[in-house]
């Protein structure tokens, strides 16, 4: 065949070169452009949400200067709540020996209780003198007392009115 006009057509293997060629720039094209755009999309986004991050960061940090509060106000309540239960539970607790001695007479016949550091006097009404009798048995079972004695005893109508005088010593518990 003759060439007319002096025009050379492409060889096919020439055009699939070009094509591939093309194919691959214009996949990577598209990739650069995703890239970027995404890169842009997470800036822009992130330019965004600073301030609201920063305002959350600004609640989480009030929030946990409260949880921090509560917390030292806990650990304030925990200490009374140890220091009152230290002290009801402590053998130098004069409760503990009030309890006993009115577990023996009864709140009926207690008149009058005076506890000092190291002696302890009451005033009870009984209606014997048998009765009189087992509180002295019965006080002297209680482990921080020692050395009861009966130091007056009146009689009044039908009662009787003794006045007990006992150390006692504050290094046993009584549990």
């Amino acid at each position: 065949m003759n060439n007319l006009n002096f025009i050379k057509t492409v060889p096919e293997k020439r055009r699939r070169e070009v094509r591939r060629w093309l194919f691959f720039s214009t996949l990577l094209l598209g990739g650069a452009v995703f890239y970027v755009s995404s890169a842009s999309f997470v800036y822009v986004y992130l330019y965004y949400q600073l301030p609201a991050n920063q305002a959350d960061e600004s609640r989480y940090q009030l929030l946990q200067a409260q949880r921090a509060e509560k917390e030292q106000l806990f650990v304030k309540e925990r200490q009374k709540f140890e220091k009152l239960y230290s002290y009801q539970h402590n053998p130098k607790n004069p409760v503990a020996l009030i309890n006993a001695i009115t577990q023996i007479v009864g709140s009926k016949h207690l008149q009058s209780c005076s506890i000092s550091k190291h002696a302890c006097e009451l005033s009870v009404s009984s209606p014997s003198m048998k009765k009189t009798q087992q509180y002295i048995q019965l006080f002297e079972k209680i482990p921080t007392v020692s050395n009861v004695q009966l130091s007056s005893l009146q009689r009044d109508n039908n009662e009787i009115k003794a006045t007990f005088k006992m150390e006692h010593t504050k290094k046993k518990s009584l549990t």
